[in-house]
């Protein structure tokens, strides 16, 4: 079985984070559901700075990304699945 390439970020490249799905429970007639919304809708955007491989704990290696958020100080890590690339 060949092996591919799960994470098709480098470094350098600019990601910004997949979609919240947001709190199905608050209903729209709910006056916390615009705070809901907007918390649910904001995406941060940044660069990839790193990326490294680190063992769950049934011993699969999982990548993570390194990522300086545009908005933050220091860099985060955060799991491949949850970035995605940013668009032009």
């Amino acid at each position: 079985m060949k092996a591919r390439n799960s994470t098709p970020l480098a470094i350098g490249d600019r990601v910004r984070e997949r979609p919240k799905v947001p709190d199905l429970i608050v209903r729209l007639n709910s006056p916390s559901y615009e705070t809901v919304a907007r918390i649910a809708s904001d995406r941060r955007y940044g660069t990839v700075v790193g990326i490294t491989t680190k063992k769950s704990r049934t011993g699969a290696a999982c990548k993570y990304i390194i990522v300086q958020w545009d908005r933050n100080r220091s860099p985060s890590v955060h799991a491949s699945s949850r970035l995605e690339k940013a668009p032009d």
